[in-house]
């Protein structure tokens, strides 16, 4: 990734572009390989099932629906640096979504001067069940006070949704120009077993291979990641990593090692901490320094009284003793159901009975096309409680019996709740209610 932010760099520096020198020369050098590193801010939280998203992925992990976490999605997250015995502001990002909780933007904010001024913007279109198909990266240009496309990035998924290709340009001379190629194959459970990087050889306008990722699992759970480099035709070894699990799938343990002089070193260590309801509250790594492991770096995990992820504080090891590094801080809401969808319920013979209920209601419905549908429960907040149905549908009548519960089992109150079909792209809402 260091390599398509040189790129960029070149390109920016090249041609250039106007207002580089106020507030985007704030932005760290590597802007986006940070972005692409936090944009996924419940990465931290995710079962090891998906480590390949938590862990290995920098891009598979873009494709999916990571804004959410258990109803809620992320509006903000806010990164701070320790400087001088306090926290400093460095970037913030600002998420907009669609009524269907889809990730519609992203900005990015540097904090320049005691103020937060425009970086970057993301802007994506997604399918109907929510995964990008495009995403356009722009950079703030601040004498002409407007965004500057730069990039683009485009998503290709196989008939189970699953992502195949990711295909990066690079907006220059009025035309796109490739960049970087991803591609992706999967096992007969969808875990990614080999990630492809192919680089654009901009002087021969051929794909040229960079590094390839091997993924090896165990009930699929992500148990190794062996990455290569492509090198004088050949590939080499860059790193191999390892992980161990408890009974219950949780990760125990991540070992790291890096190819030198024609064998395996280690490299990094990591061991991680839980709480009672077995989320990560605590990750210890050390490094290799002489034949013998070193503390390196603590991190600390916080979350709300809702389970979200809050607080992510990263301590590094220095002078024998820890100090603070850098932290991300998150902001979360809900996003509220389109009460003018309720004139389209008609179109799917969306409707439950009984209604109201005490132990379970059965959700009915009828589309008229193949596609993806998800059926969400809502409290009047608008936050999302449950989901019945995501997944992709032939032309059917469909009944599901809900008992009442929230996506974690946990009984709901009684009250007047939301339940809304998204098939194909189209939406419409209901009203149930719960009786004790």
């Amino acid at each position: 990734m260091k390599k398509i932010v040189l790129k960029v760099l070149t390109f920016v520096f090249a041609f250039c572009i106007a207002g580089l020198v106020s507030a985007q020369t704030s932005l760290p050098e590597n802007w986006k390989e940070v972005i692409q590193k936090y944009q996924n801010p419940a990465f931290h939280t995710l079962d090891n099932s998906n480590a390949l998203s938590a862990i290995a992925g920098d891009n598979l992990k873009s494709a999916t629906k990571i804004y959410e976490v258990d109803g809620f999605v992320i509006l903000e997250m806010l990164i701070m640096e320790w400087e001088n015995g306090a926290w400093v502001n460095v970037m913030k990002m600002v998420y907009t979504y669609d009524n269907n909780e889809f990730l519609i933007e992203m900005i990015v904010y540097a904090w320049v001067e005691g103020a937060w001024v425009n970086g970057m913007k993301m802007e994506y279109t997604n399918n109907a069940s929510g995964a990008p198909l495009e995403a356009l990266w722009y950079m703030w240009n601040a004498d002409t006070q407007e965004w500057d496309l730069m990039m683009k990035d485009t998503y290709t998924y196989d008939g189970n949704g699953w992502l195949t290709e990711l295909l990066s340009q690079m907006w220059m001379m009025e035309q796109w120009i490739n960049n970087d190629k991803w591609l992706y194959t999967y096992d007969v459970n969808g875990n990614c077993i080999e990630e492809l990087e192919l680089d654009w050889d901009f002087m021969n306008n051929v794909w040229e291979n960079f590094d390839i990722h091997y993924y090896t699992y165990t009930n699929n759970l992500l148990m190794e990641d062996l990455k290569q480099m492509w090198w004088n035709g050949a590939w080499e070894n860059e790193y191999d990593s390892f992980w161990t699990y408890d009974g219950g799938g949780h990760y125990i343990d991540q070992l790291t090692k890096i190819w030198e002089n024609g064998q395996w070193e280690n490299f990094l260590h990591t061991v991680p901490a839980y709480n009672a309801n077995w989320q990560l509250i605590e990750e210890f790594g050390e490094e290799w320094l002489n034949g013998a492991w070193e503390n390196d770096c603590m991190k600390y995990f916080t979350y709300d009284a809702n389970g979200n992820l809050f607080e992510v504080l990263e301590q590094d090891w220095e002078a024998k003793g820890w100090v603070n590094s850098d932290k991300m801080i998150y902001t979360y809401g809900t996003v509220g159901v389109d009460e003018y969808s309720f004139i389209n319920s008609s179109d799917f013979s969306l409707m439950n009975f009984p209604n109201p209920f005490t132990s379970g209601t059965t959700i009915s419905f009828e589309i008229n096309i193949r596609c993806y549908v998800q059926v969400d429960i809502f409290d009047l907040t608008g936050k999302r409680v449950n989901t019945i149905v995501s997944e992709e549908m032939k032309a059917d009548t469909y009944q599901y019996v809900w008992d009442g519960t929230d996506s974690k089992g946990n009984k709901l109150g009684t009250g007047l709740y939301l339940y809304r079909i998204n098939a194909g792209g189209e939406t419409a809402v209901n009203k149930l209610s719960i009786l004790k």
